[in-house]
């Protein structure tokens, strides 16, 4: 399986080998849209015109992508969870023969006798109800930002998540953990450093 996050800005390129991915910038440093969490981002914006994407050269040809996360703006502390859990399930199944109804039509058609009633039924399996599964959905995020009250103040955004999604297949699945904390150490009324660190972790098992 892959997990990429495929996102086109102008469409299938001519050359193949070019690419149509556009240029993913987070806070201004190229990123990957997949290791992200949504509820880190504080904007979007999206460069399609030569004259915007031409300081980025030949990485802006498929157009840019510009990510701002979230960051402390206020003195006091915030903290948001978000927790979700969901079921998800077979729509419908393909309608099929049991060993029974085969082994009959199987008779009938070429004269070729499988067994007993009593074997074929012992021996009869529903792969689709062998293979799939009701999967669980869940999703726990938790972050904190503020800002302190320091003569040169500190801003900060923390953030934690973990998600995990059964496959409807049983031994399938993906899971996906990741940190965040964005730093803006201010100082004086002049000049700020400003601090991104993230770090991601992907189980695929689609």
């Amino acid at each position: 399986g892959n997990n990429k996050v495929n996102l086109r800005v102008r469409g299938q390129g001519t050359y193949s080998n070019a690419g149509s991915d556009p240029l993913v910038l987070i806070n201004g440093v190229p990123g990957d849209l997949s290791s992200l969490d949504p509820n880190a981002i504080e904007s979007i914006s999206v460069l399609k015109d030569a004259s915007a994407t031409a300081i980025y050269g030949s990485r802006g040809a498929n157009g840019v992508v510009l990510i701002t996360t979230k960051r402390g703006t206020t003195e006091k502390p915030t903290v948001q969870i978000n927790t979700s859990v969901g079921v998800s399930m077979l729509a419908k199944t393909i309608l099929m023969m049991d060993g029974v109804t085969y082994a009959k039509f199987r008779e009938e058609y070429d004269g070729k006798i499988i067994g007993t009633p009593e074997e074929i039924a012992a021996r009869s399996v529903n792969w689709q109800e062998e293979v799939t599964r009701p999967s669980l959905n869940q999703n726990y995020r938790i972050s904190v930002s503020g800002q302190t009250k320091a003569k040169n103040s500190t801003n900060y955004f923390i953030a934690l998540g973990h998600a995990n999604t059964q496959g409807i297949v049983i031994g399938t699945g993906l899971e996906n953990s990741d940190a965040r904390l964005n730093l803006v150490q201010n100082l004086g009324s002049k000049f700020r450093i400003t601090s991104q660190t993230s770090a991601s972790f992907i189980k695929n098992n689609w």
